[in-house]
């Protein structure tokens, strides 16, 4: 099977996910997981991870059979997009497993430090017990150099928290301004969120 190959299944099992399609999703990710490529299976597991993760209008959301599906995946192919959705699963669970959370994105930096990791970050900087807004920013501010919207729209945000209204609404402009460029040059990967 083809790199192409598992990208239109893993799309396709994608689409049917948001349209609330959970089950069929499903049979499309366990056929992939039927594979002998390691990289087909992973993207298998990753699938079925999402799927449990998001759920539909024929699946309860199931976080822990999402974060073991992630784990299988990872336990494959190790990158940090497995690491984020991981960590993204247990943040879903609450603060308690902020911490854990906290793990997985510091060892997805360690891979390949993607918009997705900073966003993770800024996430957690924000909602955790002792709140980091400044770590927060940071974290939004290197993803939108990235060229990374919700960077911006995340960065934006935390100035609004900050009481820096000002900024906030120049960096909405700029934003507005160079969102063409970005579109053209960085494509789909600009819209990415955590």
């Amino acid at each position: 099977m083809t790199m192409k190959k598992v990208r239109k299944e893993f799309v396709e099992a994608m689409h049917l996910l948001h349209d609330g399609h959970a089950k069929d999703a499903m049979q499309t990710a366990e056929a992939m997981l039927q594979s002998n490529d390691k990289i087909v299976r992973s993207s298998g597991y990753r699938c079925l991870g999402l799927i449990y993760e998001i759920g539909g209008a024929d699946l309860q959301p199931n976080l822990d059979s999402a974060i073991r599906n992630f784990k299988e995946a990872d336990s494959i192919f190790s990158c940090s997009i497995s690491m984020c959705d991981l960590a993204r699963a247990y943040m879903k669970k609450g603060k308690k497993y902020y911490p854990i959370a906290y793990i997985y994105l510091e060892t997805a930096k360690g891979h390949e430090l993607i918009p997705e990791v900073l966003l993770g970050l800024a996430e957690y900087f924000q909602n955790v017990d002792q709140v980091d807004l400044c770590a927060a920013k940071k974290c939004y501010i290197r993803a939108a150099m990235m060229g990374n919207f919700a960077g911006f729209f995340g960065y934006s945000k935390i100035l609004r928290r900050m009481n820096h209204f000002i900024a906030a609404f120049l960096v909405d402009c700029l934003r507005i301004a160079i969102a063409p460029f970005i579109i053209l040059t960085i494509g789909k990967r600009a819209l990415i969120r955590f």
